[in-house]
């Protein structure tokens, strides 16, 4: 069954319209015929007992008169006539028992044999009161040959209906069928762009399907040339850009490049479709890129790409869009090489600046063993003198190796309080000698960082503190996270730093205190720009100051 129905299904709209004409033409037809044949036979068998009734009541005189004389032959030539009407099979006169008294047919039914109760009857009255009763049954076959020209006309009348639903069903079919081939050719003109415009003299579904094509074809043409328009702009845009642009699907693939790839030596078949990750010097670069293209973050990093001819310094944006990414990459090799003289000029600069800081501190601090080198026999005091000077010129050279000296730059795990308690327990001693009200506060966490280094900041800091407040003074130290940064607080209530001064704590050598070596302060800023962070200082005269110093946190 439900194969059948799929093949009907999937028949043409003419097919379907042309069965569904003809099945509604003989839903109607035939039962419509049907029951006029039921009516009109209905009708023929009332008029032929009508007409029965009317000839025995025309006889019933005769008939009564007949039966009381017992003139059986005169009954039987009543019966006789009667018989003769048309549609009668047989009349017979019988008395109240259903004893033949005379019958049409005298050899079936002789005198004095009993007749069916299922005949029809009509009775022959005497006073009101039945003597006789005249019976009949009706010819069937009569009947229905009487009919079967009204049979044949309602058959041709069906047929003739079917045959005009058909036809009218097949027409209406290729009319629809038609119409829609225009319609499709209209889709098959826009596909190969040309619009034209389809209508009809019927202004019907049809008709109104087709013009909202043809508005929705006109709208969507419009878009497709401010499209092609807008890829036009910005394909030219991104094509006069310096910076070599990519456009990455969500795996990383490259679908897009524009013409600052050749710079690469690559064509667009070289490229498209491949990972970006194939541009990428370095195993470690790779991985950490493929893990944020995973995570469909946004960043900048500088990294090292390959080119046909070797490779190059790049500084390299990734833009996370939906489900793709923007990729600029900017070749920053004279950069690069510009940063690098840079630094070195710089390093020449701070290496001229040290030397002369170096030797005027080691200059004041040898004078007084120069001026004691002429003194013969050097007592208590002298000795105090020179030994005080020479612990000073080994501090300066101390923080001199320290300031010059490189770390590894080893990430290691470290707990927040155990760095402070390892520094607060290395200046506990100062802390009980000038009886300071010394405060740590810690958040309880670990993070990566260069251990060394950020040890320097936090040993140097405590230790300027200290050295800064008086006797019975206040230090408060803290660590704590903020967002993605790490943010430790020094802060004393010592005399405060002058507003001419503030900007020369971190320059190497200045120092305010009578025995400071100016060293301190300024390896806290080269280690927190070696962390990548900052620091800063808030002081009021005669208040206290605080130095703040945020660097990012690894965890």
């Amino acid at each position: 069954m439900k194969h059948l129905i799929d093949r009907i299904l999937s028949l043409s709209i003419g097919a379907k319209l042309s069965f569904s004409f003809a099945f509604v033409v003989l839903a109607t037809s035939m039962p419509l015929s049907f029951l006029i044949l039921k009516y009109s036979e209905s009708q023929l068998r009332e008029y032929i007992i009508d007409s029965i009734k009317k000839v025995v009541e025309s006889r019933s005189v005769e008939l009564r008169n007949a039966l009381l004389n017992g003139d059986y032959w005169t009954v039987f030539k009543h019966v006789e006539a009667i018989s003769q009407l048309k549609g009668i099979e047989d009349v017979a006169v019988v008395d109240e028992q259903r004893r033949v008294i005379a019958h049409s047919d005298p050899k079936r039914y002789p005198i004095g044999s009993y007749l069916p109760e299922d005949v029809q009857s009509i009775p022959v009255e005497s006073y009101n009161q039945p003597i006789a009763f005249v019976t009949f049954q009706l010819d069937h076959l009569a009947i229905e040959n009487s009919l079967m020209p009204l049979k044949l006309i309602s058959i041709v009348l069906s047929f003739v209906s079917l045959m005009l639903g058909i036809v009218m069903g097949s027409f209406i079919s290729l009319r629809i069928a038609g119409r829609l081939k225009k319609v499709l050719h209209m889709v098959d003109s826009f596909e190969a762009g040309r619009l034209e415009r389809v209508e009809f003299k019927e202004k019907d579904e049809i008709n109104t399907f087709a013009d909202y094509m043809y508005k929705s074809f006109l709208k969507i043409n419009t878009i497709i040339e401010n499209t092609l328009f807008a890829k036009e702009f910005y394909q030219n845009l991104i094509d006069s850009l310096e910076d070599i642009v990519f456009i990455l699907d969500s795996e990383g693939r490259i679908y897009f490049a524009n013409k600052k790839v050749l710079d690469l030596g690559f064509g667009y078949e070289d490229l498209l479709g491949r990972s970006i990750l194939a541009l990428v010097c370095g195993s470690e670069n790779r991985r950490k890129i493929r893990k944020k293209i995973a995570l469909k973050e946004s960043f900048v990093e500088r990294l090292m790409l390959r080119k046909k001819a070797g490779a190059f310094h790049a500084a390299v944006s990734f833009a996370s869009v939906e489900e793709a990414f923007i990729v600029s990459i900017k070749d920053i090799t004279q950069i690069k090489e510009m940063e690098d003289r840079m630094r070195k000029m710089e390093a020449f600069s701070m290496l001229g600046e040290l030397s002369a800081g170096l030797a005027h501190e080691l200059k004041n601090a040898l004078l007084p063993i120069r001026l004691l080198s002429d003194v013969e026999g050097w007592g208590e005091e002298d000795i105090k003198v020179v030994k005080s000077a020479v612990e000073r010129v080994n501090s300066i050279v101390l923080n001199m190796l320290n300031f010059t000296g490189q770390t590894d730059g080893r990430l290691e795990r470290v707990s927040s309080k155990e760095i402070l308690e390892e520094w607060v327990g290395i200046y506990e001693p100062m802390v009980r000698e000038k009886g300071v009200d010394f405060r740590v506060h810690a958040e309880d966490f670990t993070f990566l960082t260069d251990r060394h280094a950020f040890g320097v900041i936090v040993g140097n800091l405590i230790k300027n503190a200290l050295e800064a407040v008086p006797y019975g003074g206040s230090v408060k130290v803290r660590l704590e996270r903020s967002d993605d940064k790490l943010v430790l607080s020094v802060e004393d209530n010592g005399p405060g730093i002058p507003k001419s001064y503030r900007e020369k704590v971190f320059e190497p050598f200045f120092s305010t205190k009578k025995n400071g070596t100016g060293l301190g302060l300024p390896l806290v800023l080269r280690h927190t720009y070696k962390l990548g962070g900052n620091v800063s200082v808030h002081s009021k005269e005669g208040k206290g100051t605080k130095f703040i110093v945020e660097v990012p946190l690894r965890q």
